[in-house]
């Protein structure tokens, strides 16, 4: 049962939601409240005509009728249903550009995009915009009774003075990717797949490193100027990441342009959209980079030793991802998690040697626990740092004109 449970929580498989959650969680309400409202108008505009003969013209116009179908109220529930058709129209159209904004591709190019992107190298960065608020004026022109009165007006303005940037430097702790392998993903004929992306820390040494760096950079350029404006983010380098994918082999016939603005035209866009959601499998993927592998003893997964730290200057992947500068805002904060012990890997050649190992595991970024006694968490032991001169991450920095 055991093994059972971690090769769910190991593979990834997509999908198929069901007709009560597809409906729950569909945000499709206005295009079935609009459909609901023109069946309404038809319903009254065929009574008024069936029953009361309100459009036939049989009947003269000085002839005063009462009820819901007199003269003039007939008129109503043709002119709502034909606003209510533009609605509905401008809606469908809405929907369907989504859709085909939405990157398609097969099974077999996802597969090899999922693999692109597990064998990516990360890029977490840090960006910093240093400004002040210069006191401008300029001449305006009011007018009051008619006349023109010349004035001036004061107003601030913001003037950035520089702009910097760092990335974390991993080359001592190693990375691995932890991400879930994809399974079955042939066997569903629509998979939409949605990804996203994140780093956790195998052990507080590793969290340490990353912390320290981060304050580092901030606290070096926080003095520069008045006020500072920071970014940060994790980019994978090497590949163009997209949030979503829809992926099949053959163009099912739901999903087909021609059959869905015919459908539309008919007012069945909603039934259309249900069966195509409940068609479609789902597939949600966490891109994860697991910091901190170098520092975890083949023997245990509870090693958190001591800080050590050298100069990374020659970690030339990080150092031509960052001078690219194509890293935009993706806000990724980073959870540390228990994972299974495995070998130590590196992105860069270097010889590690591991230390004693600890019983205590990172269970959450900055917080410490102990698997069998959690008063004993308190003991941890504190080891010195050594006081910090000149940064060693890597950076860049350029002066606005």
């Amino acid at each position: 049962m055991a093994r059972n449970a971690d090769d769910e929580f190991l593979i990834a498989k997509p999908r198929r939601p069901s007709l009560a959650r597809v409906l729950c969680y569909t945000p499709y309400c206005k295009c079935l409240c609009s459909t609901f409202l023109l069946f309404g108008c038809i319903a009254y505009a065929l009574l008024c005509h069936f029953k009361h003969s309100a459009y036939s013209g049989l009947q003269p116009l000085w002839i005063h009728q009462h009820g819901a179908c007199a003269q003039g109220y007939n008129l109503v529930p043709i002119l709502l249903a034909v606003m209510l058709y533009t609605i509905y129209i401008m809606e469908c159209w809405n929907c369907r550009r989504k859709l085909a904004n939405m990157k398609k591709i097969s099974i077999d190019d996802a597969v090899k995009y999922l693999n692109l992107l597990r064998e990516s190298v990360p890029v977490v960065w840090w960006k910093s915009i240093n400004y002040h608020y210069a006191r401008r004026t300029r001449q305006i022109t009011r007018y009051r009774n008619g006349d023109t009165l010349p004035a001036t007006q004061v107003f601030y303005e913001r003037v950035d003075t520089q702009a910097a940037g760092s990335v974390f430097i991993y080359e001592n702790c190693g990375i691995k990717d932890i991400t879930r392998q994809i399974a079955q993903l042939n066997k569903h004929r629509v998979t939409r797949i949605r990804l996203s992306k994140g780093f956790v820390f195998a052990c507080l040494q590793a969290a340490n490193e990353f912390e320290e760096q981060r304050t580092r950079f901030f606290n070096e350029n926080e003095a520069k100027d008045d006020y500072m404006q920071v970014r940060e983010g994790m980019e994978l380098d090497g590949c163009d990441f997209v949030d979503e994918l829809l992926c099949f082999d053959s163009l099912p016939f739901y999903l087909h342009p021609v059959i869905f603005w015919f459908f539309s035209i008919f007012l069945l866009s909603w039934p259309l959209r249900i069966t195509a959601e409940c068609c479609t499998s789902l597939l949600n993927l966490q891109l994860n980079k697991l910091f901190g592998t170098n520092y975890l003893s083949p023997s245990s997964m509870h090693y958190t030793g001591p800080l050590t730290r050298t100069s990374s200057i020659r970690s030339d992947q990080l150092e031509a991802a960052l001078m690219d500068q194509q890293y935009f805002i993706v806000p990724s904060y980073s959870q540390a998690i228990l994972l299974a012990a495995q070998q130590p890997t590196c992105l860069f050649s270097s010889n590690y040697a591991p230390l004693t190992n600890d019983p205590y595991i990172l269970t959450n970024y900055g917080a410490i626990a102990n698997n069998n006694n959690n008063d004993e968490c308190m003991s941890l032991p504190v080891f010195p740092r050594r006081p910090l001169s000149v940064s060693r991450s890597m950076s860049y920095s350029k002066l606005q004109p």
